[in-house]
């Protein structure tokens, strides 16, 4: 007579593995200066993280699910449903006033819940153009990113530095990306 023995245990299988970034790169101008613009203002776009996006992916979360950022950056995890500023350390500052400030200097990111992605201010700082990185989080906050280059013109001619680009041309280049399984 044969006898058998069964032995059950508890495994516990966690999501280690990032997604797998798939970007393009971009190509705009900045926004001319409206007449009647507050003193100070100065040609600016506002990107978005998941405009860079070509079809991220990750094996635990739904492609609509994936979240992006810059510079691998996370939204602060209390606010993640509500819009709101952040910096590296995902932190608001107290002032809302110093908050407005630091995201149109481009020293902060504006998360948007509906667009699961965040966005960035550009200026005549950051011309001819910036290489990013565009990244991609998980449900369980997993982070890959592929560099992106962003490449910027400025069409006003008040506002602008002399001998602004003042063309746009698209590039569109695929990444080549290895997953090591």
């Amino acid at each position: 007579m044969s006898q058998l023995n069964a032995v059950y245990r508890e495994i516990e299988v966690k999501d280690m593995k990032p997604p797998t970034p798939y970007c393009i790169h971009l190509s705009t101008a900045l926004m001319q200066v409206p007449v009647g613009a507050p003193a100070g203002s100065a040609p600016m776009v506002e990107i978005w993280a998941r405009d860079f996006d070509r079809g991220s992916t990750d094996f635990c979360t739904d492609q609509q699910d994936l979240k992006f950022t810059f510079n691998n950056w996370l939204p602060n995890a209390d606010r993640i449903y509500s819009e709101h500023y952040f910096d590296a350390r995902a932190k608001d500052m107290i002032s809302q006033r110093a908050i407005r400030l630091k995201y149109n200097a481009g020293e902060y990111q504006r998360w948007l819940p509906s667009q699961k992605s965040s966005s960035m201010i550009f200026t005549k700082a950051n011309l001819p153009g910036v290489t990013l990185k565009m990244s991609v989080i998980d449900w369980n906050n997993n982070v890959d990113y592929c560099s992106v280059d962003l490449r910027l013109v400025c069409n006003d001619p008040i506002n602008c530095p002399p001998g602004a680009a003042n063309r746009i041309a698209a590039m569109f280049i695929q990444n080549q990306v290895r997953c090591d399984e």
